[in-house]
């Protein structure tokens, strides 16, 4: 599940599929991709292919590292997928100073916070349900200075 970098033409921005497209049946994490420090947004864009299974739930986070070098936040949590063939985008920009707790697989569902990128990030897929299995998925961004 390593991160591939994927330069757009820029100097200023680049693209990366930072959660490979694979079939998930379990919860998992996508490799640290670091060296994202000197971008202040990003586009994050989900896809997810088949999806079967008993009450199947995927719950997709883009989580940034703290400077504690231990914890992950919550930076992107998508609406939960529970059926086939789902496309979603969030757009990302660093916003107004916020003090709020951190989230590590806490944030709601279809929420965006205003916090810095930081100098790493990763994708944490939650899946549940009964015999759960969801096809294809993949995680793509685009991050700008």
């Amino acid at each position: 599940m390593a991160g591939e970098t994927v330069f757009l033409g820029s100097p200023s921005s680049f693209g990366a599929i930072i959660f490979a497209k694979q079939t998930l049946t379990a919860s998992a994490s996508g490799a640290s991709i670091p060296g994202i420090e000197k971008y202040t947004s990003a586009i994050f864009q989900l896809e997810v292919g088949t999806v079967t299974g008993t009450t199947p739930t995927l719950d997709v986070y883009v989580q940034t590292f703290l400077p504690d070098n231990t914890t992950w936040e919550d930076i992107v949590h998508f609406t939960q997928v529970t059926s086939s063939t789902s496309h979603q985008l969030a757009w990302f920009v660093s916003g107004a100073a916020t003090l709020a707790a951190v989230q590590t697989e806490g944030l709601s569902a279809g929420t965006i916070r205003a916090f810095g990128l930081g100098n790493s990030i990763r994708v944490r897929c939650v899946v549940a349900g009964t015999s759960p299995s969801f096809g294809n998925t993949v995680v793509y961004a685009s991050f700008f200075e």
